[in-house]
């Protein structure tokens, strides 16, 4: 009895002194009353994307203890329901970011929570002050129809050329005779004259 009392005082000992205990920021701050709640550092995005275009969000938060997790919360403009993003944290570093699935026009409209150990939570842009994401409306491309490039082209429709050509047609045929002579004036002849199309 006396050595399995040694060998689990032994164990017991050995966790304490060289592994060290799960979460200890967070058992640190449980047991010393954490109080302090997160801060949050993001500047509104100002910028209008356009629909096609990629959006990173991105945030830093600070705590005295440490962070357990920092969320995006976003939906469409004049939209009621909440979608929700975690946002990751980069590297070993303050900033926490995520990227937005695709956003369509007029943009979004969002805040930001985080939460530290202690379960203190801090927002920003919170839902009666949300902070907005503008996305441009798609702009639509008219490509003209055949008809409409054939007649830009030319500047003048092929039905004037038509009406042109069936008129001088007449013309040479009702005042023509086989000596090639000009016509007399006054025979209702008429030259025309102009770019071949």
């Amino acid at each position: 009895m006396q050595l399995l009392r040694a060998i689990l005082i032994l164990c017991f000992s050995y966790t304490l002194v060289f592994l060290p205990p799960a979460h200890s920021n967070e058992a640190l701050a449980l047991s010393m009353g954490d109080l302090i709640a997160p801060e949050i550092y993001h500047d509104p995005i100002a910028k209008v994307f356009s629909p096609d275009e990629s959006i990173i969000i991105r945030t830093t938060v600070t705590d005295n203890n440490g962070i357990k997790n920092v969320y995006f919360f976003y939906r469409e403009v004049n939209s009621v329901e909440f979608k929700s993003l975690r946002l990751k944290r980069e590297l070993d570093s303050d900033i926490y970011s995520a990227k937005l699935p695709s956003v369509e026009a007029p943009g979004i409209e969002y805040y930001l929570q985080a939460t530290d150990l202690a379960e203190n939570s801090v927002f920003l842009g919170q839902r009666f002050s949300l902070l907005t994401i503008v996305v441009a409306p798609a702009i639509e491309v008219k490509t003209p129809k055949p008809k409409e490039v054939a007649e830009e082209k030319g500047g003048i429709s092929k039905w004037v050329w038509i009406g042109l050509g069936a008129l001088a047609v007449g013309a040479f045929a009702s005042g023509g005779d086989s000596d090639n002579e000009p016509p007399p004036i006054g025979t209702g002849t008429a030259v025309i004259t102009g770019p071949a199309p």
